[in-house]
């Protein structure tokens, strides 16, 4: 893990290191009931050109020593010491992903599935399932264990390009074998589908794998652009326009279906968009099919709705700086973000992002003192608060963990006075984007 050492340096410098103590005491000061339980398995069979999230090439003959350190050895060690904090709770998702969560064996399934706290009385459980690595077994085992719900990371029934993406391909014909067993066990099958993975016929491409979904009758399908060009406004627009004219339009509904205008910029603030098979109704796909989406490390877009959402706890990472197991603990008076990382395998925890509603209310005074120095703002003027947490880099993971609170000030008009205000403001706050004045 030599090479993750530069990773594990730049969190020291950009985050608070804590101690496994504090984080548990966090846990223990938390009020909210509700708790989704993610667990991570960072290997995959190919390392997938596309994916944000990738995962660590790994070959199970060749490197069982390293599959065996980091499942009985470095996963128990993360888990056993929050055992009360998940009993404590009503555990409403288990959520398996990764990497690949199936190239896990049979017998390390069972005894991960064994070891974990409440997981008999979860109320759901999730499993991602490569529709190129998966045996009939591990189905079986799911289903016994009482899962509700398998993600088939389709991506592309495209072979080419694939093959191009350096990932394994499984054909139309298994993927729809794998669909129809799984939902023969009784539970629900979700697929994922990604637009524009390369630049070599992506529509034809896109058109034809939105007529295979439709075949392979996913229960939830999970569409998206490529992240690499969420800000192409021209191939956003293109990417809603071939899914609301394709065959998936007639057999699935959007998740979100409240008429909202679909203008370019709402279109890419939703990064994926859900279609749900239609006969599901919308409160059986959130509270029995997808409610893991909570589970997921984008905490972040929760922020304002502390009491609503529930947290969630994240178990096991290795070497990938993009995909340190993250957790989220709020309720409706704070929020304490962490990840733990796996350094020289011992979880090691990093806070990312700490509120509490009285420490940003002591930042807002702090800052309305300083614009006493300059008086209110003239008429047409407004001075705006927010919680900083809304403020993100591109990447979420990536925080500012400095002041609670964010102060902003807008205009309706420009006029002498509220220019004259403006040339304090830059005085006093040197450091707020000024470029556009």
């Amino acid at each position: 893990m030599s090479g993750y050492s530069d990773t594990v340096k730049r969190f020291e410098e950009i985050y608070r290191p804590a101690g496994r103590q504090e984080v548990l005491d966090a846990w223990e000061r938390c009020n909210n009931d509700n708790l989704h339980v993610y667990v991570h398995t960072p290997f995959c069979a190919s390392v997938c050109k596309f994916c944000y999230y990738k995962g660590v090439e790994f070959n199970k003959e060749k490197e069982g020593e390293l599959y065996a350190k980091y499942f009985d050895d470095y996963l128990p060690r993360a888990i056993e010491p929050f055992s009360e904090v998940i009993d404590s709770r009503s555990v409403r998702n288990y959520f398996f992903g990764g990497g690949t969560p199936s190239l896990m064996s049979l017998d390390t399934m069972e005894t991960l599935f064994q070891r974990l706290p409440s997981f008999p009385s979860a109320e759901t459980k999730t499993f991602e399932v490569h529709p190129a690595v998966w045996s009939k077994e591990q189905i079986d085992l799911l289903a016994e264990y009482g899962f509700n719900c398998c993600i088939v990371g389709v991506q592309s029934y495209d072979p080419d390009v694939l093959k191009r993406q350096n990932r394994l391909a499984a054909s139309p014909e298994k993927i729809h074998e794998l669909v129809s067993y799984i939902r023969g066990k009784g539970m629900y099958v979700a697929g994922d589908l990604i637009y524009y993975m390369d630049r070599i016929n992506p529509d034809e491409i896109f058109e034809r794998d939105l007529r295979h979904a439709v075949d392979s009758d996913f229960d939830v399908l999970s569409l998206q652009l490529n992240y690499d060009l969420l800000s192409a406004d021209h191939l956003t627009d293109k990417f809603f326009q071939m899914i609301l004219s394709s065959p998936l339009a007639q057999t699935h509904y959007w998740e979100n279906d409240d008429k909202k205008d679909l203008t370019v910029a709402f279109k890419r603030t939703l990064k994926c968009l859900r279609v749900v098979r239609k006969g599901i109704p919308i409160e059986d796909y959130r509270e029995k099919i997808f409610r893991f989406v909570q589970t997921m490390d984008e905490g972040s877009k929760h922020a304002g709705n502390l009491g609503h959402y529930p947290s969630s706890i994240g178990f096991g990472s290795y070497r990938n700086s993009r995909k340190n197991t993250f957790s989220t603990i709020r309720d409706r008076k704070s929020l304490f973000e962490y990840i733990e990382v796996n350094d020289e395998w011992e979880p090691r925890y990093f806070v990312t992002y700490e509120w509490q509603e009285a420490l940003f209310f002591e930042d807002t005074v702090r800052e309305l003192d300083k614009l006493r120095e300059i008086g209110p703002p003239p008429r047409g003027m407004k001075i705006c608060f927010e919680n900083k947490l809304t403020v993100k880099n591109e990447n979420h993971i990536i925080r500012e963990p400095g002041s609670q609170s964010n102060l902003s000030v807008v205009w309706d008009y420009r006029n002498p006075d509220i220019d004259a205000y403006i040339q304090k403001l830059k005085r006093l706050f040197p450091h707020w984007n000024w470029k556009k004045f």
